[in-house]
Order: C-alpha cells, then structure tokens, then sequence
C-alpha cells in the first residue's frame, strides 16, 4: 500500500515537470560551457544568509566564494543527466 502511494507520488512529480509519453522528463541537452554566462560569485551577504553557511567565518567564506568559478544557467535547464559519467574525469 505505501509503495503503491509513493510510486503515485513520483509519477505525479514527473507529471509536473513535463514528463513526454515515452516516461521520461522533457529535457534540453545540456549546455556547452560556451552557452553558459559566466559571472561572479555571489553576494557573501546573500550565502550567509542559508544554514549551511552561518556559522563560517567571514574570510573563510570569502574564500571559498572567490576560489570558484560560476556560471548562470537557464531556469529549468539541465546541467548533468542523473547516472551519467562525469566529463572531468
């Protein structure tokens, strides 16, 4: 009975997010890096704001925002398939 709800569940989810006829969900190819905008890392004042990132101190987080490199994705837009090899390595 509780496998039978879940699985309702899941296909209800799969529904919202424009599963085709075929089963799988409706999605684009991923982006080549060269379709990607990159950017800046975001505001510290912004990340510090979630749970992960409270307790991190200010430098320490600077730091790490800094050391990255970043990149705005479409809304919506798929960037690795799940269970697909990773491309770096």
């Amino acid at each position: 009975m509780t496998a039978e709800r879940l699985r309702r569940r899941l296909e209800d989810l799969a529904d919202s997010l424009g599963r085709r006829d075929g089963g799988s969900a409706a999605a684009d190819p991923a982006p080549t890096p060269d379709e990607l905008e990159f950017t800046g890392p975001a505001d510290s004042k912004y990340i510090r704001r979630m749970a992960t990132f409270r307790a991190v101190d200010a430098l320490a987080l600077w730091g790490f925002l800094a050391a990255g490199r970043y990149a705005r994705c479409p809304r919506g837009q798929t960037l690795e398939e799940e269970g697909a090899p990773a491309a770096a390595l």
